[in-house]
């Protein structure tokens, strides 16, 4: 069975892990080798995720999420939620399937630099 939820909530919640995960604390220029690791690191963070939500795996696919008080998940629906309201939406969503099939069509990677000035 096929939910309602359009694509663009998943594509949101890996856009979303984007900017939450790539901060560095580090003042100085990033280099392109600290750029490239952590591209890598997203990828095999989007590999891991991406297998979860197409085989429909509730509880993995939340593992990757943060439990706590500070976490913040902004929907392409436009609202924020915690992660008790995260997983209130995803247990919806993932109660009415039995796999789906996820397919990037355009992969772009932008890493920020904290030193922005």
């Amino acid at each position: 069975m096929t939910s309602n939820i359009s694509g663009r909530t998943l594509a949101f919640i890996f856009t979303s892990t984007i900017l939450v995960s790539c901060v560095n604390h580090n003042l100085d220029k990033m280099t392109e080798a600290e750029s490239d690791h952590i591209v890598k690191d997203l990828k095999s963070f989007f590999d891991k995720i991406t297998q979860f939500s197409e085989g429909a795996q509730l509880g993995s696919f939340l593992s990757c999420y943060d439990s706590s008080p500070t976490f913040l998940h902004f929907s392409s629906d436009g609202k924020m939620r915690n992660y008790e309201e995260l997983k209130k939406v995803c247990t919806e969503y993932y109660n009415t399937l039995k796999e789906q099939k996820i397919i990037i069509i355009q992969e772009k990677f932008h890493v920020m630099d904290t030193n922005l000035g």
